[in-house]
């Protein structure tokens, strides 16, 4: 038993220096043990290998099944099965495989299967398969599969499937599948799925759009953000603000029996009405002088040339002025409502308005806060053009 590991060491090394008698191009060794290439059992840098084992520096055509490697391997074919390295792998030919590589991975063909990286993946062609890196995936020539980084996942032609980001993601061919990023989504040409992000853009758009900006050339589908903007719009606009060449812009100046005076701004797209407003001055008479801000989102019912119906439902947040009597009930607090209101054309840039609908008043925020219901009827003008 104790001259076991001399066995073992000693078939590794013939292994290692016998030539295969199906050489073509370069040598053939089927375990290619390296220290630096040029110190290795095979420093003929065409050799192909089945196995490859390096410390510094290894070098070879071709691995075939498994390569380790510590600080850096460099292949100028195609490498298959298993790769592991500590530092950087540069392949120039094909990866079919895995690699796994704490540092940076090269590849400079295509990537048939999975990069796994600590810093970075580099691919010049295609990638069918995965990478996941903390810095940066990089694909030149489009992938199918799966961009997963902390930081950003670029493709340069067409991707298909999923990218997720944590700070962003880059498709400048067309994408196919979802994008997922931190911060922003970036699909240069056509988009068919879904983007999440703070920021969305892509050039032409069928699905949907979830973040606070949504930003698209033309868009079939939904956007569901703060921001919505495209030139040409279908589908739903769920937003504060939803704007493109057809959106219609317009001032609403009115009161109601909950506030005395209240501003919005309307924008309506394709029927759909988003209105912000902000307003002054209880009128329910249980809180202090309050201050409102409110979204309400509707459907446009009814357009017969001088009259409009629509129905809309809403959030109201209030905030009282404060008081030093804890009897007095100053905690900001909300209201939701349902509303149906018309309008009426009394000339190009003005109409007039009023409407009814139901409240619901929270006392605060608070976890089980009671609540109360409460008649809503409010009128006033619209004012900016009969669109």
């Amino acid at each position: 038993m104790k001259r076991f590991p001399f066995i073992l060491l000693l078939l590794i090394t013939v292994l290692a220096t016998v030539p295969s008698p199906h050489a073509a191009a370069g040598p053939n060794h089927a375990v290619s043990l390296q220290f630096l290439h040029s110190w290795s059992t095979s420093p003929d840098p065409e050799t192909t290998s089945a196995v490859r084992i390096s410390l510094l520096y290894g070098r070879s055509a071709s691995v075939t099944w498994l390569d380790l490697g510590g600080a850096a391997t460099r292949t100028s074919g195609t490498v298959r099965g298993l790769q592991g390295t500590l530092g950087y792998a540069g392949v120039g030919g094909d990866l079919r495989g895995l690699a796994l590589t704490l540092g940076v991975h090269l590849v400079q063909q295509d990537v048939h299967g999975l990069q796994l990286t600590g810093l970075s993946n580099w691919v010049e062609g295609e990638l069918r398969g995965g990478q996941y890196s903390f810095l940066l995936n990089r694909v030149g020539e489009g992938f199918r599969g799966a961009q997963v980084a902390t930081i950003l996942n670029q493709s340069d032609g067409d991707g298909r499937w999923v990218q997720l980001g944590g700070v962003a993601n880059v498709n400048v061919g067309d994408f196919v599948g979802v994008q997922m990023a931190g911060i922003v989504n970036h699909a240069n040409a056509n988009l068919a799925g879904v983007q999440t992000g703070i920021l969305n853009y892509a050039n032409d758009v069928q699905g949907v759009q979830v973040g606070i900006l949504n930003l698209g050339r033309t868009f079939k589908g939904v956007q569901i953000g703060i921001i919505n903007k495209s030139y040409e719009f279908s589908g739903l606009p769920l937003g504060l603000v939803n704007l493109s060449e057809s959106t219609q812009v317009t001032t609403m100046v009115y009161a109601s029996n909950h506030a005395a005076a209240t501003v919005g701004v309307r924008t309506v797209l394709n029927g759909w009405s988003s209105i912000v407003s902000v307003g002054y001055g209880d009128q329910l008479g249980d809180v202090n002088n309050s201050g409102f801000f409110g979204w309400h989102f509707g459907r446009r019912l009814l357009d017969r040339g001088i009259w409009r119906l629509t129905a809309d439902i809403g959030f109201t947040h209030i905030t009282p002025e404060t008081s030093d009597d804890p009897a007095v009930r100053d905690k900001n607090h909300s209201a939701g409502q349902l509303r149906l209101h018309g309008e009426w054309r009394l000339g190009r840039t003005t109409a007039l308005f009023a409407g009814v609908g139901a409240s619901n008043v929270a006392e605060s925020y608070d976890d089980g806060a009671a609540s109360s219901e409460e008649f809503l009827v409010f009128g006033g003008l619209v004012l900016g053009g009969w669109h």
